[in-house]
């Protein structure tokens, strides 16, 4: 019995041993899984850590992006815009004032000075310019008739210090003359642009305010003032010769037009008709010539010029650091985008 006992206080003995054996197993083994959940909670705020940095850079980029996105829009909106815009339209623009034509803002022509409305004195006195007028050109005739000398120097002195007359029509030589350096430096550079297959037989020399132009037989003249008596010939014939340039230029961009079969109807044409010194029956020249008429003139020729350029723009790839003096440029296929300017050109007149 008691043999026993003691076998079975043994077993329990070693039952207890077993059971501390795994206790401290199992202690041991809890402190790895402590140890290796410390470091899983390291990893995981070290995880989201670098999460919210990554989302705030990936945000950052985005924005970034979107900027850079819109940025390229606009840009290439712009540059959409700038193949578009033809350096010549910006820089030469063509327009009126009233009766005036212009040519970047510089009048073309002048106008008969008118005397404020009831003034009777003005009006005498715009009847005795009339008069004086009328004698200077007797006089440029080689008629003697008219006497200067019966004008009493009174009316003079009442001409200068009573008449009232509007300064907008009181066009000076200077502005006269940088309309015309503008209007021939347009027209130069069109025709330079298409040669050789334009024959540029007159040849416009651009100076500023002093521009000449060349004939057939090289002789230059003059296309600047004031003029006088003697020079006003030559003037003329410059004005003259400007507009045969500029008939020159419409018919070689018509024939264009309909070796690439244009219907005739929307092939080139100028809006006002150009007949010798004449343009819509209006002559160009100065001499013997009302002021009104010859102003006219001068704005249908702007307008034809302005017709010529929107062509020009709409048929050809003008780039101002591709002219040379001896340009050879290709003429590219023409088509009828100058149509859709419409009747703006002769809107304006």
């Amino acid at each position: 019995m008691l043999f026993k006992i003691e076998e079975e206080e043994q077993r329990l003995y070693a039952e207890i041993e077993e059971t501390e054996r795994q206790n401290a197993e199992v202690n041991a083994e809890l402190g790895e899984l402590e140890l290796k959940s410390s470091c899983f909670k390291e990893l995981e705020e070290r995880y989201w850590h670098e999460f919210n940095n990554f989302q705030f850079q990936l945000i950052s980029h985005q924005e970034k992006r979107d900027a850079i996105l819109a940025k390229i829009e606009v840009s290439q909106a712009h540059l959409e815009f700038l193949k578009r815009t033809n350096v010549l339209n910006d820089t030469f623009p063509i327009s009126h004032d009233g009766e005036f034509g212009t040519i970047n803002n510089f009048r073309l022509g002048r106008l008969q000075k008118i005397p404020a409305p009831g003034d009777e004195e003005g009006v005498r006195i715009s009847h005795i310019v009339y008069l004086i007028n009328v004698g200077s050109q007797q006089l440029r005739c080689g008629l003697h008739t008219y006497c200067a000398a019966s004008l009493n120097c009174n009316w003079f002195l009442t001409l200068r210090c009573n008449l009232k007359q509007p300064t907008d029509n009181n066009v000076e030589w200077d502005e006269i003359n940088a309309a015309w350096g503008q209007a021939c430096l347009l027209l130069h550079t069109m025709c330079q642009y298409i040669r050789p297959k334009f024959q540029y037989r007159i040849k416009i020399i651009p100076m500023g305010s002093y521009p000449r132009i060349t004939d057939t037989n090289n002789s230059t003249y003059e296309l600047f003032g004031p003029v006088n008596l003697f020079w006003s010939t030559r003037y003329d014939k410059a004005m003259t010769l400007f507009l045969a340039c500029l008939k020159d230029f419409a018919e070689f961009a018509k024939s264009k037009d309909q070796q690439n079969n244009i219907p005739p109807e929307k092939c080139f044409k100028l809006p006002y008709k150009i007949e010798n010194d004449k343009v819509e029956n209006y002559s160009i020249t100065q001499s013997f010539n009302k002021q009104e008429n010859w102003t006219k003139a001068l704005k249908y020729t702007l307008c034809n010029l302005k017709w010529a350029l929107y062509w020009f723009v709409g048929n050809t790839n003008f780039q101002p650091l591709s002219i040379r003096v001896s340009s050879h440029a290709e003429v590219p296929a023409i088509g009828p985008s100058y149509l859709k300017r419409g009747t703006e050109a002769k809107s304006e007149s």
